[in-house]
C-alpha cells in the first residue's frame, strides 16, 4: 500500500476515534445535574396562596325551606358575637308564643306568692296555738297532780277531782288536734310550687325560647359581614344566607409544593406581594397543615405545572388593613428558612 494511503487513513481512524470519543462524552449522563436539592438547602420558599380572614370565611346557615323575614346588617358591616343577622319568617309566630308562655310564668310566680304567703299564715297561726295549747295543757296536768295529792290526804272531794281530770284530758285532745293542723299547714306550704304549677310553666317558656331563637340567626364570633346571599322574602336552600369573617385578623394560607414542606416551620416570616397591595406585606408562619392536596391557585405562566401536589401553611399577617377588605385575593408569597426558629414544630403535627 502506498505511503500517502496509510497516512490519510491513519488520519482518517484517529478523526474517527476522536468523534467517538466527542459523542461518549456529550451523551454522559452527569446525576449532579439531576439530583433535587435538598429542602433544607434552600434559602427561600415561594408558593402562591390567598387571603382569609380569621380562620376563615364563615358561611351562615338557616333551616331549610323557610324564608328571610327581615335582615339587620348589610354587607361591610361590623357586628359582635351574638348580634342579630336576621330573622326567619317563623319568628312572627314563636314571638306572641314566647311572650304568652311569659305572662303565665308570671302569674305562676304570682299564685305562688300569694298561696305561700296564705301557708306561712296558716303555719304561724297553728304554731302560736300549739304553744298555747302546751302551756294550758301542762297547767291542766299540775293541776291534776294537786288535786290527786289532795285527794289521797281526803282534803278535796271526789267530784272535783273527775273535774279536773276531765278538763286535763281536754286539753291534752285539743293540743293533738292544733298539732294536726300545724303538719298539714307545713304540707301545704311545701308544695305551694307544685300545685300552681310553676315547673310547667317555667318549662314551657324554656321550650317558647328555644323555638323562639330558631327563627333568629345571630353572629357566632366578631367579625364583618362580607356578603348577603339571600335577601328578605326568599326561600332558603341548601346554601349560606350570608358570608363573614374575623377581617381584624387577616391570614394567607400559602400552597406549599409537597417537596418544598420540609423547609417550612413553624415562626418563619414570610413576605406578600400582589399587584393589589402597595407595598409588600410581611407575616409568620403560625400553622401548617397535615394534608397534601391538589392545588386551587394556578400560576399565570402556561408552562408551570398545572397539577401539583401542596400542603397548607397559614401566614398571620402582621398588618391586616391592607387586605381586610380583600378576601380570597391570589398574592404571591416568599418564606424565609435561612434562620430556623426556636421551635420549629408543625402545627397539629
Amino acid at each position: 500500500m502506498p505511503l500517502r494511503y496509510q497516512t490519510r487513513l491513519r488520519t482518517t481512524s484517529t478523526l474517527l476515534l476522536a468523534l467517538m470519543l466527542s459523542a461518549s462524552g456529550c451523551g454522559r449522563h452527569d446525576a449532579s445535574r439531576d439530583r433535587p436539592h435538598r429542602a433544607g438547602d434552600r434559602l427561600t420558599v415561594t408558593a402562591l396562596g390567598r387571603v382569609t380572614p380569621g380562620r376563615s370565611v364563615l358561611a351562615i346557615a338557616a333551616q331549610p325551606g323557610s324564608r328571610i323575614a327581615k335582615l339587620e346588617v348589610v354587607e361591610g358591616q361590623k357586628v359582635k358575637a351574638g348580634d342579630v343577622l336576621a330573622y326567619l319568617d317563623a319568628h312572627s309566630l314563636r314571638l306572641p308564643e314566647r311572650d304568652a308562655a311569659k305572662t303565665a310564668l308570671d302569674q305562676a310566680w304570682e299564685r305562688e306568692e300569694t298561696e305561700t304567703a296564705y301557708a306561712h299564715a296558716l303555719v304561724d297561726q297553728s304554731s302560736h296555738a300549739v304553744q298555747m295549747l302546751e302551756l294550758a295543757a301542762q297547767h291542766e296536768r299540775q293541776e291534776l297532780n294537786r288535786f290527786e295529792k289532795l285527794a289521797s290526804e281526803k282534803t278535796v272531794e271526789e267530784q272535783r277531782l273527775d273535774t279536773q281530770r276531765f278538763v286535763a284530758k281536754s286539753r291534752e285532745l285539743e293540743l293533738g288536734k292544733v298539732k294536726s293542723e300545724l303538719q298539714s299547714a307545713q304540707a301545704a306550704l311545701a308544695r305551694v310550687r307544685s300545685t300552681v304549677g310553676l315547673p310547667s310553666a317555667q318549662a314551657n317558656l324554656n321550650v317558647a325560647e328555644a323555638q323562639l331563637e330558631l327563627t333568629t340567626i345571630r353572629a357566632p364570633i366578631d367579625g364583618e359581614i362580607l356578603k348577603i346571599l339571600t335577601y328578605p322574602g326568599e326561600r332558603i336552600g341548601n346554601d349560606p344566607i350570608l358570608k363573614m369573617g374575623d377581617t381584624t385578623n387577616m391570614y394567607v394560607v400559602a400552597e406549599v409544593e409537597e417537596n418544598d414542606v420540609a423547609a417550612v416551620h413553624v415562626g418563619q416570616r414570610a413576605t406578600i406581594t400582589s399587584e393589589a397591595v402597595n407595598e409588600p406585606l410581611q407575616g409568620t408562619v403560625e400553622e401548617i397543615g397535615r394534608l397534601i392536596y391538589k392545588n386551587d391557585i394556578f400560576n399565570l405562566d402556561p408552562r408551570a405545572n398545572r397539577d401539583t401536589r401542596i400542603v397548607e401553611a397559614r401566614i398571620k399577617l402582621d398588618t391586616p388593613q391592607p387586605v381586610a377588605g380583600l378576601t380570597y385575593l391570589e398574592v404571591s408569597v416568599r418564606i424565609d428558612t435561612k434562620a430556623q426558629p426556636a421551635a420549629a414544630n408543625h402545627a397539629g403535627r
